[in-house]
């Protein structure tokens, strides 16, 4: 287990440590952060209703290997190993089972590098753009603390992506018209160069969260966690499977995630 991951997991653990201590402490803690309207500890709150809202994942992927590759191409290196993922969420508390919620998520982001490379024959425009999503069913326990702030354990089992596309070009600007003209054109020899390399993996996301309600429709969240992303398959340009990829080239690392959620939070 690599020392990212290891780091995660021992937060995790003392996350849980904390939580049993706040709920062994519980009635000297409601005591001092009591609501008038709070007359029973934390250890008794069963939460109800579900949100939906605004998830952003701030994710830290494995890079090197992959500049090791761009320098081959005479491509610029990704100046960052983080990655912005824009996504959304939902979830709704089971009755059944106390404090328990499931729902879904998803996400994405992308990254890049250029570089402009002068030739006796004049420039040389690349680029490589990295994007990676991922989505599926989210699984969790929460343990109120107080009457507003909570402490959650979620769990994501779904799929996810990676997309690299390389691009080469002697111009970096185009006309629309000169695009058909070449294409009709057969003693046309351009530069122009363009592939997709796609992957596509099961993955997974196990974090923890402070959660606090602003208002009984209103929360915000922020939490650590960690994102694996397993047994990919590649393709080059969605038509032809590519052998021997690294297997370091994935979406897997620690992320931070925040959001603003809508819905109900009562008890």
């Amino acid at each position: 287990m690599n020392t990212k991951r290891s780091l995660f997991f021992t937060i995790i653990a003392l996350a849980f440590a904390f939580a049993h201590a706040f709920a062994q402490m519980d009635t000297t803690f409601d005591s001092f952060m009591k609501d008038d309207d709070d007359d029973y500890g934390s250890s008794l709150r069963v939460k109800l209703g579900g949100a939906g809202g605004f998830t952003p994942y701030y994710l830290k992927i494995e890079t090197k290997e992959l500049n090791r590759f761009l320098a081959v191409g005479n491509d610029g290196a990704l100046s960052s190993n983080r990655m912005l993922l824009y996504g959304g969420e939902g979830y709704g508390y089971i009755m059944f089972l106390k404090n328990f919620r499931i729902g879904g998520l998803g996400a994405s982001g992308t990254m890049q590098t250029s570089r402009i490379q002068s030739t006796t024959s004049g420039n040389i425009y690349r680029e490589t753009k990295v994007d990676i999503g991922m989505g599926g069913f989210k699984m969790g326990y929460v343990l109120p603390v107080t009457k507003k702030f909570d402490i959650a354990y979620d769990v994501m089992l779904g799929g996810g992506t990676m997309g690299i596309t390389i691009n080469r070009s002697r111009s970096s600007e185009w006309v629309w018209d000169s695009l058909f003209t070449h294409y009709g054109d057969e003693n046309f020899a351009g530069d122009e160069y363009t592939q997709r390399l796609s992957g596509s993996f099961w993955t997974y996301n196990a974090s923890v969260n402070i959660e606090y309600a602003l208002l009984h429709w209103v929360g915000l969240r922020l939490g650590i966690g960690y994102t694996g992303m397993i047994g990919g398959e590649w393709q080059l340009d969605e038509k032809f499977k590519i052998h021997n990829v690294p297997s370091k080239i994935n979406g897997s690392g620690m992320t931070i995630n925040f959001g603003v959620f809508a819905g109900f939070f009562g008890e």
